[in-house]
């Protein structure tokens, strides 16, 4: 019987020691994670203050600088506008003018004048200066071009010659 007590008790003093070792580990690692915090709330508080240093710098240098006498124009006379948010320019309406009905004239390239009129008129009302037209004339469509386009589609197409 003595020496079934004698084991417990041997038993109860190896646990308490385990589980002593097992707390101290662990007691220690938060020791040290709170050690991590402390520093990084330190770190974070001298950011602050650096922080408010250069906004007091900030508002000495604007209290500093002289006004300009004059102000500058900053305003573009063409402003630049991002492309999804470009719309068309807004032409003025003005007085029609009579015009006697004539036989379309067409110019020496084919092109009658109505359509080059119409062509210009739809450019211009889409924001551009008639400068921007270079040219107008009809696509020549040669027969090498349609047969490059054909055997361009037969490459996609997986067909051989």
């Amino acid at each position: 019987m003595i020496e079934i007590q004698f084991a417990v008790i041997v038993l109860l003093i190896a646990m308490t020691l385990i589980l002593s070792r097992y707390y101290n580990t662990r007691f220690r690692a938060l020791e040290d994670k709170m050690k991590d915090v402390a520093d990084f709330q330190q770190s974070v508080k001298e950011l602050a203050e650096a922080v408010q240093d250069l906004k007091d710098a900030v508002k000495s240098e604007k209290a500093v600088l002289p006004e300009p006498e004059e102000k500058e124009k900053t305003e573009l006379t063409h402003p630049v506008v991002p492309v999804g948010q470009r719309q068309p320019a807004v032409v003025t309406a003005r007085p029609m003018a009579v015009v006697e009905k004539t036989a379309p004239q067409v110019s020496s390239e084919g092109v009658d004048d109505e359509v080059v009129a119409v062509i210009m008129a739809a450019v211009a009302a889409y924001g551009y200066p008639p400068s921007a037209i270079r040219s107008i004339r009809p696509q020549k469509r040669g027969y090498k071009r349609h047969r490059e386009n054909w055997a361009m589609a037969a490459r996609l197409g997986g067909m051989s010659r």
